[in-house]
């Protein structure tokens, strides 16, 4: 896997939001009220017309100098290039590419701190990045093997899986260092944060289990048994559910995060990689890599509503508002799904063997 450098990305207004672009129009459309003729209009709308013009143009000029008004963005990470594709979802364009460490695999964006973590497995670190200005602000140590990848709800803390070191580095994001190491299962895979209890969830792939961590005690307080090779994990936003992608066995297993209990089981596609939840929690749609398939789930039911196509080697998927984004692999892009009809809406290039392993989009 790869390794993280420097990162440029200078804003235009090509970038900018459809909103912004809207209200830039508004300036060439402004038009005074009904019922004053040309030549009796009244100093009350050229002056109401000029105040408008005057804070318009000020809050088009803070979009066009600062990346985050134009959001949201999605930071896919490429492997093969050692890169990060940051895509402006309004516009359905790469906006600006960030070359990071060696194979960079997992993500993860906190839109409150403006920041993106991103694992490098082959140079051995993290990247962070400023999303304010898209650009690389730091690189840190990060064991051996760093891949699955997730941020503290307050922003605070980092949770890293080092993969050949059975282990959960905790990293301080102010002092940009690791304050304290977990032990967990065998080759721990994805991480995910309950936002609800703050408890931390490791894949542990060889182990078929998920360790649960205390964020306060950092300690593994229940180790549960899933099925075979799970890699990845992703959690409902009402902190309740999770569900475990497993690799081998082709199936998600659903735990009650309350009592830590399995509660069910659904087959899917061939190699199952990751998954998101719906907006609403009420689907959960799963990436199969030797597939090129998404299954779509239903969460009440626990039974497979729809089998979609995807490109080729599906990997990374999240969703927001209405519609799905899933990054393929073999095919260095994105597709963006529409959640209504699962049709395929745009197909957006990115970098070489796209990723997008973890939580790639951030809404300011």
């Amino acid at each position: 896997m790869t390794d993280l450098g420097q990162l440029r990305g200078t804003p235009d207004i090509r970038g900018q939001s459809n909103a912004t672009l809207a209200m830039l129009r508004t300036l060439d459309t402004f038009s005074p009220p009904p019922g004053n003729s040309p030549g009796r209009q009244d100093s009350r709308p050229r002056a109401c017309r000029r105040r408008l013009t005057g804070c318009l143009l000020m809050l088009a000029a803070l979009c066009l100098g600062t990346v985050a008004c134009a959001a949201p963005f999605a930071y896919i990470t490429n492997q093969g290039s050692n890169d990060v594709s940051v895509i402006d979802l309004a516009q359905e364009r790469v906006v600006a590419t960030i070359p990071v460490g060696k194979g960079p695999a997992g993500v993860a964006v906190h839109a409150a701190s403006q920041r993106a973590y991103v694992s490098n497995p082959d140079s051995k670190d993290i990247s962070v990045i400023a999303t304010s200005r898209n650009e690389a602000i730091a690189t840190i140590a990060a064991g051996d093997g760093p891949l699955g990848i997730a941020v503290a709800t307050n922003g605070r803390e980092v949770y890293l899986a080092d993969w050949f070191n059975n282990a959960l580095l905790v990293i301080d994001t102010t002092a940009l260092k690791t304050v304290s190491r977990i032990r967990v299962g065998t080759a721990p895979a994805g991480v995910a944060v309950n936002p609800v209890s703050h408890d931390i969830y490791v894949a542990n792939r060889d182990d078929n289990t998920v360790s649960v961590i205390d964020s306060n005690m950092r300690k593994v307080v229940r180790v549960i048994e899933v099925g075979d090779r799970p890699f990845s994990i992703s959690v409902g936003r009402d902190g309740r559910r999770l569900y475990v992608v497993n690799v081998r066995s082709n199936d998600v297993s659903i735990l009650d995060a309350g009592t830590h209990r399995l509660i069910g089981k659904v087959g899917v596609g061939n190699t199952p990689y990751c998954a998101a939840l719906s907006m609403d929690d009420r689907q959960l749609l799963v990436t199969n890599q030797h597939a090129d398939t998404l299954s779509v789930i239903d969460t009440d039911s626990f039974k497979v509503l729809h089998t979609v196509a995807a490109g080729g080697y599906p990997e990374g998927i999240a969703v927001h508002g209405a519609r799905a984004y899933v990054v393929n692999w073999m095919d260095d892009n994105v597709s963006v799904i529409d959640m209504a009809s699962y049709r395929t809406l745009a197909t957006i290039a990115t970098g070489k063997n796209s990723r997008g392993f973890g939580s790639f989009i951030g809404s300011p």
